[in-house]
């Protein structure tokens, strides 16, 4: 969960998986399937409604201060992905943001692409440092 570390700063983990929608040249279903390992009940597009919902009960805690998120996957589609096929299709989802900066976020750091960057959009600070 969420954690105050001072009066000044906290950090809020957000869980998070994707969908094809993040795609925004082409959001339909796609034929790579991403961690085929992986076998939701609910289906890909299921689990991340399922994530985004488990978010949550976090979002209502009051943060005082800084507050910094993170998440694996991708909260936005202007961040870096990796020109493979369909690649787009795999990496996060725009609900993400939306949550973040429900949280009052002032810097998000997320992972999966391992793309190194830092970026602002609209007042929030986004960052990636691979290994």
């Amino acid at each position: 969960g969420p954690a105050q570390l001072s009066t000044a700063a906290a950090v809020l983990p957000l869980e998070s998986w994707y969908t094809h929608h993040f795609d925004h040249f082409d959001p339909r279903p796609g034929t790579v399937k991403f961690d085929k390992h992986c076998v939701w009940p609910m289906g890909y597009d299921g689990a991340c409604r399922f994530m985004l919902r488990l978010n949550e009960p976090k979002l209502a805690i009051p943060l005082r201060g800084d507050v910094i998120t993170c998440s694996h996957f991708l909260p936005r589609q202007e961040l870096p992905i990796p020109k493979m096929h369909e690649m787009a299709k795999g990496v996060g989802t725009v609900e993400l943001d939306r949550q973040l900066r429900s949280a009052g976020s002032k810097l998000h750091i997320f992972g999966h692409t391992h793309i190194n960057s830092i970026v602002e959009y609209d007042g929030v600070r986004y960052m990636q440092n691979a290994l």
